[in-house]
């Protein structure tokens, strides 16, 4: 399960992720350069709340590329 989680930074929202030990490195990198990238949309937005949705469905594409790490 991925855990993302939303806080506000001196008034602005930021996404995280929490690493996972299941996921290759690479895999890892694409969820948080993801998060930071819509955190940067949000802000630009005036989004809270939201950015947490938009995290989950603004790159349909990006949960194919993700890789498990190897056991």
């Amino acid at each position: 399960m991925l855990h993302f989680s939303l806080s506000v930074v001196n008034g602005e929202p930021k996404l995280h992720v929490t690493p996972h030990a299941w996921l290759k490195p690479g895999s890892q990198t694409l969820l948080n350069d993801h998060a930071s990238a819509t955190s940067n949309v949000a802000r630009t937005l005036k989004l809270e709340g939201e950015a947490l949705i938009m995290v989950l469905v603004s790159r349909p594409d990006i949960w194919d590329q993700l890789e498990l790490a190897d056991e």
